[in-house]
């Protein structure tokens, strides 16, 4: 067990109140929201639904990591066949289409080597 303080500026992170009071209640810690924060959240929301402001993104906008196909493990390898499977039975996907290959990385063609 700890201690956690998040400081909030009423003046330019209003737009955080809402997200920070979620994390302390989610975090099973409500009693802790202090009435200046709850009030600031309050106030925020009350704008969001007037108009006059949005909502903090959580600035995550990618999908993620790729994995190259040689660092799949199985189960990885499964579900990716799977869905191909799937794909090529609901006409989506033409069967004779090659999947994506790794680009290099051995196989014996021209310009592999091999460190030995």
């Amino acid at each position: 067990a700890g201690v956690a303080y998040t400081l909030v500026d009423p003046t330019e992170e209003e737009k955080y109140a809402p997200a920070v009071v979620r994390a302390i209640s989610d975090a099973g810690q409500a009693k802790n929201v202090s009435v200046e924060l709850a009030a600031l959240a309050e106030g925020f929301k009350e704008k969001v639904e007037k108009g006059e402001a949005r909502y903090a993104g959580s600035g995550f906008k990618g999908k993620g990591y790729s994995y190259d196909a040689s660092e799949l493990n199985d189960a990885q390898k499964l579900a990716r066949l799977e869905k191909r499977q799937a794909l090529i039975e609901a006409g989506m996907l033409d069967p004779d289409e090659e999947e994506e290959r790794p680009s290099g990385g051995g196989g014996g063609g021209a310009g592999a080597q091999s460190k030995e």
